[in-house]
């Protein structure tokens, strides 16, 4: 089910091809919610001793990170810990460059519809950008193998730093997590190309991403939030938050085919 909330429809009006540009998160937005993530397809490769660890990892830090009642710079700090423990882990597992293989994200599945809203964007040169706190070369394989050469496509995640021996030695920058992931916090990544944009669609499935772009006005910034797991506090918390809300872990293709009308047919 998709719904547009009041004034979503008037807002998309002043969206032009010229004017827009796109940046999304890729795990459960890009990907399909009910798929693997960019980190959890390391525990099918990377042995028993890591997915034990990574595991008790995700037991002691995923319940702060979906409690959104918690004071934002003690989430920060702890969100901060948990991705340099994941990342430390990769690399005393090791990860090496040899595990970067078609195996790896053979579980890693587009959400329907997203394809032709990249695609159409991609056609008719808006930017899109990839924001994401999870690993860049995953992301960037499976960018590659379902959508090829398209060169508007960007990618801001945690890029592995790898060793001359290939074994992984933690990551090229500070670490990208959930609350860090906006614009104040890593204004250098956003290209020239997405900055000359005076519009932008934002689109993610998490309520703690919900500041990942804000140099552009609200009234200028279209939020759209796929609600991947409902309930009815959630359902509450996404209206407030978004313009439009996708309950589904798929997306039906009903959304792009919305979004590249609005924007082409005046």
């Amino acid at each position: 089910m998709i719904t547009f909330h009041p004034g979503a429809e008037e807002k998309l009006e002043s969206f032009t091809p010229e004017n827009t540009s796109l940046v999304t998160d890729f795990d459960g937005t890009v990907i399909s919610g009910a798929s693997q993530n960019s980190f959890s397809v390391f525990i099918d490769i990377l042995g028993t001793e890591y997915a034990e660890k990574a595991r008790r990892l995700y037991s002691i830090f995923r319940p702060h990170e979906a409690n959104h009642e918690l004071d934002i710079e003690r989430k920060k700090m702890i969100m901060e810990r948990w991705w340099k423990n994941h990342l430390w882990l990769f690399a005393k597992t090791p990860l090496t460059q040899d595990h970067l293989t078609d195996k790896l994200i053979q579980n890693l599945v587009l959400r329907k519809g997203m394809y032709s809203l990249i695609s159409g964007f991609n056609e008719n040169a808006i930017p899109t950008m990839v924001f994401s706190a999870g690993v860049a070369q995953v992301i960037d394989m499976v960018l590659e193998r379902d959508f090829g050469n398209q060169h508007n496509i960007e990618v801001a995640a945690n890029r592995l730093s790898f060793s001359p021996q290939w074994i992984n030695n933690g990551t090229q920058g500070a670490p990208i997590h959930v609350v860090n992931k906006t614009d104040r916090d890593f204004p250098h990544l956003f290209s020239e190309q997405i900055q000359k944009r005076t519009h932008v669609i934002v689109a993610w499935d998490s309520l703690s991403d919900s500041q990942m772009v804000t140099s552009i006005p609200i009234e200028r910034r279209l939020m759209i939030g796929f609600l991947n797991k409902s309930n009815d506090s959630d359902r509450k918390s996404f209206g407030e938050k978004f313009d439009i809300v996708v309950e589904s872990s798929e997306c039906d293709g009903w959304l792009a085919e919305i979004l590249l009308n609005q924007i082409w047919i005046k």
